[in-house]
């Protein structure tokens, strides 16, 4: 016995009709995942000597000694660098190399921030997106280096368009002649089509 089944031709477009979109469905869903997985990302590093950074306060007291910048403070002083990272750039680490030559002083914090450049920006409000990293000195530092590590990043994609990009370390008042910052790198990813 055998069975026929007559389908008109307005059930057979709208079965096909129904095909062709769920396939369209599946295709938009797979692509960007596929595309996503296929993006080759690059490791790339920006850095900033000790000497590039600088003081916040122009009536602050600070030495440049050899690459180190910092030194016999009178009062808390912010020392920023420009982070100079480019657009498009995926944060993953940052880290500041600090010298303590004299135990006794007062702590060193370390942050990387950023600052929204628009029109409405109070010019002081500052987003911290890496740190506060702080060092406080003990009683054995005698001419110790340290490497302050943050992995934690707030906001980690770089958008210059819209932000200002900083490494900045403040001292205490009582910071030690021969104290500070010998330098900080920002290691982070970025794709071939950013750089």
């Amino acid at each position: 016995m055998s069975v026929t089944i007559v389908v008109g031709k307005r059930h057979l477009l709208a079965g096909l009709s129904l095909l062709v979109l769920t396939a369209l469905i599946g295709v938009a869903l797979v692509v960007p995942a596929i595309s996503d997985a296929s993006t080759t990302y690059h490791t790339r590093s920006a850095s900033c000597p000790g000497l590039d950074f600088l003081p916040m306060n122009g009536t602050s007291d600070y030495e440049s000694s050899d690459a180190l910048r910092g030194g016999f403070n009178t009062q808390q002083t912010l020392f920023r660098c420009n982070a100079d990272l480019p657009t498009g750039a995926i944060v993953t680490q940052v880290q500041f190399t600090l010298v303590i030559s004299y135990p006794g002083s007062d702590p060193i914090t370390c942050l990387l921030t950023r600052n929204s450049l628009a029109a409405t920006a109070n010019s002081g409000s500052y987003q911290a997106m890496a740190g506060p990293l702080t060092l406080t000195p003990v009683s054995t530092d005698n001419n110790t280096t340290y490497r302050l590590s943050d992995s934690t990043i707030t906001d980690p994609t770089v958008d210059d368009a819209n932000y200002a990009y900083f490494l900045e370390c403040s001292m205490g008042k009582d910071i030690a002649p021969g104290d500070g910052i010998l330098g900080a790198d920002v290691i982070y990813k970025i794709s071939t089509a950013n750089g």
